[in-house]
């Protein structure tokens, strides 16, 4: 959770000698504040966490009594230029935060005290998980997996715990792209059997900054390779009911597009020489 408000720089120097120049202000360190500064003024960022639910609504009732107290600080109607500018699109998001709780909570004897977590616009997810007594441990989540990070390193005695949540975690976070492709994986080696190369992901969802999920104004672009094959067309036209049944199901516009495996390799066409540097392979 995030709240953004409009302060003078008179505001700023008076706070330097009282009690809001902490940035973890309380509730062990679950309220954090960050001074923001762009060419249309200063502004404080309050961020919180968005599980436990109790929680993070006795920190919104306290940042709302904050305002109220000190009408110097004027709220930042969300979705504003001045939002977006310093938020980066970034929202809270529930769902990842309940689910990195519950994973934490299944493995470290439901010692999580809060999580945090946002999701920007590319669907990547960066969240904060503090389990009392072991660690805070940093997370950045997309549809190819997890990466947890530390200030200081794990004692090994949690290092099971911590693998184990993490795949939880990824399980999750891939739930709504690998499904689709191991799908189509399958369908595709039915259907072609020895001519079947295998499936590249490339376009969007290839990006390094590709998330959980792009939305809908994002296609799934998958090469398909194959041994060999006469015209393109026919074999789009081969796939299209696989493809179409898959896009109606997971709500998603898949474009799967037919090419030889030589062509791929050697990079023929500029097209594909510029796919096969970054795309992704369907294990």
């Amino acid at each position: 959770m995030q709240a953004i408000s409009r302060v003078s720089l008179g505001r700023l120097k008076a706070s330097q000698t009282g009690h809001e120049e902490s940035g973890k202000e309380n509730q062990n360190g679950a309220l954090e504040r960050r001074y923001e500064f762009t060419a249309s003024g200063c502004f404080v960022r309050y961020i919180w966490p968005d599980w436990p639910p109790q929680l993070s609504a006795q920190l919104a009732e306290e940042i709302d009594k904050r305002h109220e107290k000190n009408p110097e600080l004027r709220r930042v109607q969300e979705g504003s230029e001045d939002w977006m500018t310093i938020s980066c699109g970034r929202e809270a998001d529930f769902e990842s935060a309940e689910v990195i709780a519950c994973a934490f909570n299944q493995n470290f004897d439901n010692k999580v005290s809060w999580v945090k977590s946002e999701r920007d616009p590319r669907g990547r997810i960066a969240a904060t998980c503090r389990v009392e007594g072991v660690a805070d441990f940093s997370l950045q989540l997309s549809w190819r997996g997890t990466v947890i990070t530390q200030a200081n390193l794990l004692p090994g005695e949690h290092w099971p715990s911590m693998h184990k949540a993490d795949q939880q975690i990824a399980i999750w976070a891939s739930s709504r792209i690998q499904p689709i492709l191991d799908t189509l994986k399958t369908k595709l080696q039915e259907l072609y059997g020895d001519r079947f190369r295998g499936l590249y992901v490339f376009g969007s969802y290839a990006s390094p900054d590709a998330g959980v999920d792009l939305g809908i104004d994002s296609d799934l672009d998958i090469a398909l390779l194959l041994s060999d094959f006469d015209n393109r067309y026919d074999e789009r036209a081969r796939v299209s009911d696989i493809v179409a049944s898959l896009s109606l199901e997971h709500d998603i516009v898949i474009s799967l597009i037919p090419i030889r495996e030589r062509d791929f390799k050697e990079g023929s066409t500029n097209f594909t020489r510029v796919i096969s540097e970054y795309a992704i392979p369907v294990e």
